[in-house]
């Protein structure tokens, strides 16, 4: 039993502090991308043509459709992750190799989320880029004032 829970800590742990490193490159990666949303509310101030909007709307459904997938999957890995940690003896090598799996999808997933960012990006003009960070500041200030007041 104390295993198990040495076992479940050490992976609550090393869970958050994954979480924590990987919140911190995303930060870091927001500042050079462009969430979608922030685009297509934005759309007329940004000068979009139709021909970016097809493109980035194909893009958008691609992504959707590998991340409902793939998220799919996770959910089903990592119910089979806790069938295993249940078990008052925990086989290591059932569980590490259990949680390759869960990491090589958690993986999958964030190489989607770049891939479909890289590719919005792409179908942008340097001055898009520049109004958009613009705006994206405006509202970062604007969400600071608000938390503030």
């Amino acid at each position: 039993m104390k295993t198990t829970l040495r076992i479940a800590a050490l992976l609550v742990t090393t869970a958050f502090t994954m979480w924590a490193q990987e919140r911190a490159r995303n930060e870091r990666f927001e500042t050079n991308f462009f969430p979608p949303q922030l685009l297509m509310e934005n759309q007329r101030a940004l000068g979009l043509t139709e021909e970016q909007k097809t493109a980035i709307k194909s893009e958008i459904q691609k992504a959707q459709t590998k991340f409902t997938d793939v998220e799919w999957q996770l959910k089903t890995e990592a119910e089979t992750m806790q069938e295993i940690l249940k078990n008052e003896k925990v086989d290591e090598q059932q569980a590490l190799a259990q949680l390759e799996k869960v990491m090589n999808l958690e993986r999958d997933m964030k190489k989607t989320q770049v891939t479909l960012m890289l590719r919005i990006k792409n179908k942008l003009s340097p001055e898009q880029q520049k109004k958009l960070r613009e705006l994206r500041e405006r509202r970062f200030e604007y969400e600071s004032e608000e938390g503030e007041g």
